[in-house]
């Protein structure tokens, strides 16, 4: 990696923590850190891949963004000469990031030399057990979906919802009301347990009880052992010293024509997930910092529709 890229690495971050202090204390999830810790799950991403230690880079996506997006893709789409890697590790111009409870989204603009313009990108990520994790977009419909669902189950156990009919005026009440999530869960009580039923078989149950934070499973009958810890391991089908790979002598060369990064690629046409989630706004572009005069800056490219509501109530 080239010595320009290694600064590049410390604007990123210091950017980040200057967004953090700017919205943490007005985000109703922020509570004053997690939008730190996204930031820093960011930068340590930013350093290993700018190391050439790809297998500790591939560490940071989630256990069901790793099914689907195997370490050999990774390897492609993440190598020297790939325009992920460009993006990711050029100095950002503009940095922020947007938590709504388990999701997070990181959007930042970058200038491409070769082509000549800004282009905004956007990251998903998602906390499981406490601990923020890239998603790959493949899967994001998916743990986004279910990311959404966890938020609704901790706005709820802060309630303590008693019985159904106190759960049906909860969901109709603000900040609930009309929450595109029910079009992909149905909410049940029973015995002080709050359930998030998926209408989908390709999503997850999850369930919140009383003085519990929420945890998988229809209930805490069936809710499974989960381990934020678990280790991560390259297929045995990859070669050891794939995770690292040399670096070029000369200049990267960026591609015109190429994939996004993996991070914020939308599912495939026809996939199981494309068009499953109904059409939703996107966030509100960032504003120019106060008394620049700077225009707004462009849409973020493929950035996908999200769900976002206010979410109260303690954090896992």
């Amino acid at each position: 990696m080239t010595s320009r890229r290694t600064r590049s690495l410390l604007p990123a971050f210091l950017l980040c923590i200057f967004v953090a202090a700017v919205h943490a204390g007005d985000s109703p999830s922020g509570r004053g850190g997690s939008i730190q810790t996204v930031g820093a799950v960011w930068s340590d991403f930013c350093a290993s891949l700018g190391r050439g230690d790809y297998a500790s880079a591939y560490s940071f996506f989630s256990a069901d963004s790793r099914q689907v997006f195997p370490f050999p893709d990774f390897l492609v789409e993440y190598g020297p000469l790939s325009r992920a890697r460009e993006l990711v590790l050029s100095e950002p111009i503009a940095f922020a990031v947007n938590l709504h409870g388990d999701w997070a989204e990181i959007v930042f603009t970058v200038e491409m030399p070769v082509l000549a313009q800004e282009q905004r990108i956007s990251v998903g990520m998602v906390r499981r057990l406490g601990k923020w994790e890239l998603v790959a977009g493949r899967n994001e419909a998916r743990e986004r979906t279910e990311a959404a669902a966890r938020n609704t189950l901790r706005h709820l156990g802060g309630l303590r919802i008693a019985d159904e009919n106190a759960l049906g005026a909860a969901l109709r009440s603000p900040p609930l009301a009309g929450d595109p999530i029910f079009s992909q869960y149905r909410f049940h009580v029973a015995d002080g347990v709050v359930a998030a039923l998926p209408l989908r078989e390709s999503l997850r149950p999850y369930h919140v009880a009383p003085g519990v934070p929420v945890r998988e499973g229809r209930s805490p009958a069936d809710a499974p052992v989960q381990s934020a810890t678990a280790p991560v391991h390259a297929p045995a089908s990859v070669p050891a010293q794939a995770g690292r790979i040399a670096e070029p002598d000369g200049p990267v060369m960026i591609q015109a024509t190429g994939l996004m990064p993996e991070l914020s690629e939308p599912p495939p046409s026809g996939s199981p997930d494309s068009g499953a989630l109904p059409e939703l706004s996107a966030p509100p572009p960032l504003a120019p910092a106060a008394g620049s005069g700077a225009a707004a800056p462009p849409a973020a490219s493929r950035l996908p529709d999200r769900i976002t509501y206010s979410v109260h109530g303690p954090e896992l």
